[in-house]
């Protein structure tokens, strides 16, 4: 849903309620998945043996991202909460992957890591460095 850009008060609020209930509606519907996905972990994982408990850690994994998104949309879309950008994470599949600002045109964004490359003049690698959480500055 998108945001009122009406100048009349009364045509945002109401369109800020509108978008409120939605979000709440939705994060009901997903708090009611999370729950059956745990009751029928802990039902089916008993005695299933190493391989189902393995399944059910990785399962566990993103039941854990699924509630602190949960968490994350009513701190951000119900309380006006501004989400510090260490909080938050932008693939579940790879949890270190960072949000890099490029600066240009054309493509303002890209989502992974810094890495630093070092050359000599000849075009061989001398030197490189993956920069988690780190500038080249």
């Amino acid at each position: 849903m998108k945001r009122s850009s009406s100048r009349d008060a009364l045509k945002k609020a109401n369109r800020q309620q509108q978008i409120v209930q939605a979000h709440r509606d939705y994060v009901s519907l997903v708090r009611q998945f999370i729950r059956k996905s745990q009751q029928t972990l802990a039902t089916e994982v008993a005695g299933q043996g190493l391989a189902a408990l393995a399944k059910a850690v990785e399962i566990q994994t993103y039941i854990q991202h699924a509630e602190r998104q949960v968490v994350q949309i009513e701190r951000r879309v119900m309380h006006g909460e501004t989400i510090p950008h260490d909080e938050k994470v932008f693939s579940i599949f790879q949890p270190h992957t960072e949000w890099i600002s490029k600066g240009k045109a054309g493509v303002p964004v890209e989502l992974g890591l810094k890495v630093c490359i070092v050359e000599d003049s000849d075009g061989y690698l001398l030197h490189h460095r993956v920069m988690q959480q780190q500038s080249d500055d």
